[in-house]
């Protein structure tokens, strides 16, 4: 320790002279007679201050002994000692910076996150349903409860048994959404050039856009579960819903280098899916693949659910079906197209097959081209007319009646 390093030359003999003074003085502190004995008829008073003082003169002649044993160092020396402390410091700086740096790249609230998620996974235990209305019932208990807990464990059961979009279509904006036009994220604050994504009142659609704003609607304003809880949440759904073909929502929250976790903007969201797609087995993926493998999907008349929803292609999707439509056509001759999404590609996305149709006949495959579609519409129905499945149901009943299949009723 630099500072107690003395940096004068006190005489040694100075010391042990002031120690001997003080020696002789503590001792005049004590009552004796002219024989050098105790007197012993001292009062109680008398005693305690002479037994204070003589503690004071023991701390004193203390810090002269050990000042004595001090190291001495020259100024010359003491500016070496000062400088090699600075550089030392300076390393131990440089070492706390790169702990932190590499700290950054983990979650901040890791251990509380990993609580979270064991909380969430045994709370949805008891929500063990592939029951969409139960699912939408169970979420809407939860908020009326303010149990976080529950919620969260129902939108992860609701995305594990593909209901997902189900719980978001049901959920209503309880304000203006815009997306920012700099940042690209969901809010309710209008700034120029932003665009109005959902009005007050307006249900959502089950996309990207629906995802975040359902995940600020429920989690971050009603429970106030906190941002990045309720974007971790959000990034277990989104991954979930990947799992087992939801696209629509996949990669959703992306990390920053300090570790936060953010909603990532449509355009690196619809980036990131097509990237990842492109590692997998495209045949699978359409075969698999339902209309939230490919689209975002939204009421067709949010005042009449019985008229049902619609998907509206992504981008992503329509990427690859402008560049591989070749590998649709191998999938629909043998009928492995999935019927949910060629019904709502022919249905509600003729704009997108018209403008497909035109790419196959500058490439002179008009032939390929009029067989795909045809098969398309073999599976999916003709383009731009929406099937009407209750009315098929009853005319189906009438005919199982009719032929004594059913009884009447």
């Amino acid at each position: 320790d630099i500072k107690n390093k003395k940096t004068g030359g006190e005489d040694a003999s100075v010391q042990e002279r002031r120690k001997g003074e003080l020696r002789d003085e503590r001792d005049k502190k004590k009552y004796k007679d002219n024989k050098g004995n105790e007197i012993l008829n001292a009062t109680q008073e008398e005693k305690k201050k002479n037994e204070d003082e003589i503690k004071r003169l023991q701390e004193e002649e203390k810090e002269l002994e050990d000042a004595s044993t001090r190291e001495y160092i020259s100024e010359d020396q003491r500016e070496i000692f000062y400088r090699e402390a600075e550089k030392e410091n300076k390393e131990l700086q440089k070492m706390k910076s790169q702990i932190t740096e590499e700290a950054g790249w983990r979650p901040i609230d890791f251990l509380a996150q990993q609580e979270r998620r064991s909380a969430n996974q045994e709370s949805s235990k008891k929500y063990d349903t592939t029951n969409e209305d139960e699912l939408i019932a169970y979420k809407q208990n939860a908020i009326r409860r303010d149990n976080v807990t529950d919620a969260a464990a129902v939108c992860l059961q609701a995305a594990r048994v593909s209901h997902l979009n189900e719980l978001i279509n049901t959920t209503k904006a309880t304000e203006d959404w815009y997306e920012d036009s700099e940042t690209g994220e969901m809010t309710t604050k209008a700034k120029e050039g932003s665009r109005l994504v959902f009005k007050a009142g307006d249900e959502l659609s089950a996309g990207i856009e629906g995802l975040h704003v359902f995940v600020k609607e429920i989690f971050e304003k009603k429970f106030n579960y906190g941002k990045q809880a309720s974007l971790a949440l959000e990034n277990d759904l989104s991954n979930i819903a990947e799992s087992v073909s939801h696209w629509t929502f996949g990669q959703a929250v992306g990390s920053r280098p300090d570790g936060q976790f953010y909603q990532r903007k449509r355009e690196e969201q619809q980036t990131r899916c097509y990237t990842e797609r492109s590692k997998r087995d495209f045949e699978k993926l359409y075969r698999e693949g339902n209309r939230l493998s490919i689209g975002t999907e939204e009421w067709i008349d949010q005042k009449d659910h019985s008229k049902g929803r619609k998907a509206i292609v992504n981008e992503y999707a329509a990427m690859e079906m402008m560049n591989k439509w070749d590998k649709l056509k191998s999938l629909a001759d043998r009928g492995r197209f999935n019927v949910s999404a060629s019904e709502h590609l022919m249905q509600f996305n003729k704009p997108l097959i018209d403008r497909i149709q035109q790419s196959a006949y500058s490439t002179g495959r008009e032939g390929d081209w009029r067989k795909f579609y045809g098969d398309l519409q073999s599976l999916g129905g003709k383009a731009g007319e929406v099937r009407d499945l209750t009315n098929a149901i009853r005319d189906m009943n009438k005919m199982l009646k009719g032929i004594n299949l059913l009884k009447q009723r």
